[in-house]
C-alpha cells in the first residue's frame, strides 16, 4: 500500500498560487494597510495640530485639553489597530494553509454528484422505460384505430 503525503506538503499548482496570491495582496493586503496608513495619519496630524500655536497663555491650556482628547482618542483606536493586525496574519495564514483542504472538499463534492447522478438515473430509467412503452402502445393504438376508422367509414 502507498503512503500519501500529508495534504499540506501535496504538491501546488504554481500558476494557480501566483494568481492566489496577486488576488490576495489586492483585495486584502492593500485595502488594510491603506486603512491603517490613513488611520495613523489622521493621528499624526491631530498631534501636529496640537503642538500649533495660539496666544501663551490660552494656547498652553487648550494645547494640553486638545492633546488628552487626542490620547483618549489613540486609546480607543488602538482594540480596532490589534484586530485589524492580528486579522491579517491569520487570513494569510488561513490563505496559505486552505487551498489543499478546499481541494479535497472539492474532490469529495464531485464524487457525492457523480453518486447522486447515478442513484437519480437507477430512479428514473424504470419511470422513463415505463413512459416510453405507455407512449409507444398509444401510438400503435391511434395507428391501429385510425386505420380501422377509415375503413368503417
Amino acid at each position: 500500500m502507498e503512503s500519501q503525503l500529508p495534504i499540506e506538503e501535496l504538491p501546488r499548482n504554481r500558476r494557480t498560487e501566483a494568481i492566489h496570491k496577486h488576488e490576495t495582496f489586492w483585495q486584502i493586503y492593500l485595502p488594510m494597510i491603506f486603512g491603517l496608513v490613513i488611520a495613523t495619519g489622521v493621528c499624526a496630524m491631530s498631534a501636529f495640530a496640537a503642538s500649533g500655536g495660539g496666544s501663551p497663555v490660552s494656547g498652553l491650556w487648550a494645547n494640553i485639553s486638545l492633546m488628552f482628547l487626542i490620547v483618549q482618542i489613540m486609546i480607543v483606536l488602538i482594540p480596532p489597530f490589534l484586530i485589524f493586525g492580528t486579522l491579517i496574519y491569520l487570513i494569510q495564514l488561513l490563505l496559505h494553509r486552505s487551498p489543499p483542504y478546499f481541494k479535497m472538499a472539492q474532490d469529495f463534492m464531485a464524487q457525492v454528484s457523480a453518486q447522486t447522478k447515478t442513484i437519480s438515473n437507477f430512479i428514473a430509467e424504470p419511470m422513463l422505460a415505463v413512459k416510453a412503452a405507455t407512449n409507444a402502445l398509444e401510438q400503435i393504438l391511434k395507428m391501429h384505430m385510425g386505420r380501422g376508422g377509415e375503413h368503417g367509414k
